[in-house]
């Protein structure tokens, strides 16, 4: 039947464990905490390394009687065990029976139970979504009589000693239901122990019978205290209900094992029946929170953009209490990865300036794709405590329908806790770029043919510069092929003009040098009066491609189509129009220009 429970912890070593039936003796340090009955806001349960072993009984000890220290389901305990699907039965009070069989002790159940002429049932676990706790069929069914030698442990209570001895544990002969050495734990580190309990006796149908408490005991105990309470069933309707129990703890300063003990220390038999089942200890890892944003974009009025990120990431955990050791909650090797993946599809990262961070070893070799990583993960992150990194991206928009965004890129924080644990958030920044088509046109004469050859006096292959416009000193000019800049003259020397017959050579340079592609672009060049075409002599280069031939001809007077850019409509003396289509705004793609000639008439 239900006795009243009390869940002791302890993780202090192996060695103050004195003997099968003995439980904690008095020390005078502590090598645990208390901090609560859940992790800490800030915290979480983690959801990797469950450090008990067979938490769901799924494997049985594999005998009957005595547990042995070294046995397959890897718990231990002070009871026998009678069984798998057995009903460790209560025997009437009176002297040991002969081993076996056993008066009460331990079973493993596997589905529901009916015992006891259905006084006693019992449910699978249907599991805790809300904790992430999945579903199980088996847990441990316990009702303490006799120990594993037959002597009485739970019926009826030990006569009071007149006086009191002072020394002795009052849990000498408490049912130690289950027992586990817990291993690879990490010093000053939280943890979070999480079962679920069963009352097996059906309700009312043992009226009277005690209701379910569950006690908490650490050794040494924490703050004088022997016990502390963490659940208590009300009244019997919460009977034939898993009910989950949990507590924390912080492990000392050097400690990486311990033990923990599930012990009974009700001594009636009327109601002590009940099962347990998913046990685990998990780390009460920090949660690190991150957040990105993006500041306005700057066009810097060569077809590039400025973009200013900045980075902020917090330790969310609580700041240790006094109790606790300072590092308790702190993050270790803290890295920030921003590869910038959707911007490096969209656009053209050409650098990344001014990454800086006041508290925070930034990578100053950090540049998106090829280099993710904003710190060199050296960091110690302390709880609630904020850090910031900002940068800058400098780019140039891509050609596509998405060129100039928007640039959806996610910024990873990761670190590790005290116990190993790796936690992580993640955080998106998008941006999008407002920019506009720009054509700059420089327009030159490169040539100047009499009788064959090029007119003498004058230097064609020069760069002039027009004192009344700063088209012509763009630096975008520079990638033009062969040229590197609009070369040629504005006009001739009046001292030095041309005569009839001689053949001019004119040249239109253009620069793409928006935020966008030019689309549908074409160029219009007008006959000049008194000047007729030479056939043939039209040509257009664009970007890194050699020139060729290209344009339309209009003689004069001829319709002209829609949509073209002559100034003059009326088309009176002839025009070339090239249709240069998408010109591209990104460098070496994005210069170019049209040729062609003209003979001046008699």
């Amino acid at each position: 039947m239900k006795r009243p429970l009390r869940l002791l912890a302890s993780l202090a070593s192996i060695s103050t464990l004195l003997g099968s039936q003995t439980l904690f003796l008095p020390e005078p340090a502590r090598s645990q905490v208390l901090v609560g009955n859940l992790c800490p806001p800030g915290t979480a349960r983690s959801k990797g390394k469950n450090f008990v072993r067979n938490g769901t009984f799924t494997i049985s000890p594999g005998i009957l009687g005595q547990i042995p220290a070294a046995n397959p389901s890897e718990f231990t305990s002070n009871l026998p065990y009678v069984g798998d699907g057995v009903y460790p039965s209560d025997g009437p009070p009176g002297p040991p029976l002969p081993l076996p069989p056993f008066r009460g002790g331990l079973s493993i159940q596997n589905g529901s139970v009916n015992f006891a002429g259905g006084v006693v049932n019992g449910v699978p676990f249907p599991g805790d979504p809300a904790n992430d706790v999945p579903p199980s069929q088996t847990y441990l069914y316990s009702n303490p009589f006799d120990n594993f030698n037959g002597t009485q442990i739970a019926f009826p209570p030990p006569p009071p000693s007149p006086p009191p001895l002072p020394s002795p544990d009052p849990l000498l002969l408490t049912p130690v239901v289950w027992r586990q050495t817990i291993t690879g734990l990490a010093p000053n580190t939280t943890y979070n122990f999480f079962a679920f309990f069963f009352d097996l006796l059906v309700r009312n149908q043992v009226p009277g019978a005690s209701t379910p408490q569950i006690l908490l005991r650490t050794a040494p105990p924490v703050a004088g205290a022997s016990g502390i309470p963490i659940a208590v069933a009300p009244t019997p309707a919460d009977r034939q209900i898993w009910i989950p129990i949990q507590y924390v703890f912080t492990t000392g300063p050097t400690q990486t094992s311990g033990i923990l003990e599930i012990v009974d220390t009700s001594r009636n038999i009327f109601g002590d029946d009940f099962g347990v089942t998913a046990i685990s200890l998990r780390e009460c890892t920090p949660n690190i929170g991150v957040e990105k944003s993006a500041g306005t974009p700057i066009d810097n009025g060569n077809g590039t953009f400025t973009i200013p990120y900045t980075v902020r990431v917090r330790n969310l955990a609580p700041v240790p209490l006094p109790v606790q050791p300072s590092t308790t909650y702190d993050l270790k090797n803290l890295q920030l990865t921003d590869p910038l993946t959707d911007l490096a599809a969209k656009a053209t990262i050409n650098s990344i300036t001014n990454i800086q961070s006041p508290t925070l070893a930034v990578n100053t070799g950090y540049n998106g794709p090829g280099n993710p990583n904003l710190l060199f993960g050296t960091d110690i992150l302390t709880p609630q405590t904020p850090a910031v990194v900002t940068f800058n991206v400098i780019l140039t928009p891509g050609s596509s329908s998405q060129g100039l965004g928007p640039f959806n890129n996610t910024v990873r924080a990761a670190a590790t806790t005290q116990g190993g644990t790796t936690v992580s958030d993640n955080a998106n920044a998008a941006v999008q770029l407002s920019g506009a088509a720009n054509l700059l046109l420089v327009k030159r004469i490169t040539n100047v043919r009499r009788n064959g050859a090029t007119l003498g006096g004058v230097n064609f292959g020069a760069f002039t510069d027009d004192p009344a416009s700063t088209d012509d000193n763009n630096p975008g000019w520079t990638q033009l092929l062969s040229t590197g800049s609009p070369v040629g003259i504005i006009a001739l020397d009046v001292n030095n003009p041309v005569i009839p017959g001689d053949e001019v050579e004119y040249t239109v340079y253009f620069l793409s040098n928006g935020s966008v592609p030019t689309l549908a672009t074409n160029i219009c060049d007008l006959i000049p009066a008194g000047t007729t075409l030479v056939s043939g002599t039209s040509q257009a280069q664009s970007g890194t491609t050699p020139a060729t031939s290209s344009g339309t001809v209009f003689t004069p007077l001829a319709p002209l189509p829609a949509n073209n850019s002559c100034i003059t409509q009326s088309n009176p003396n002839g025009a070339v129009i090239f249709n240069l289509g998408d010109v591209a705004n990104t460098p070496a793609e994005n210069v170019g220009f049209t040729r062609f000639q003209v003979r001046i008439n008699q």
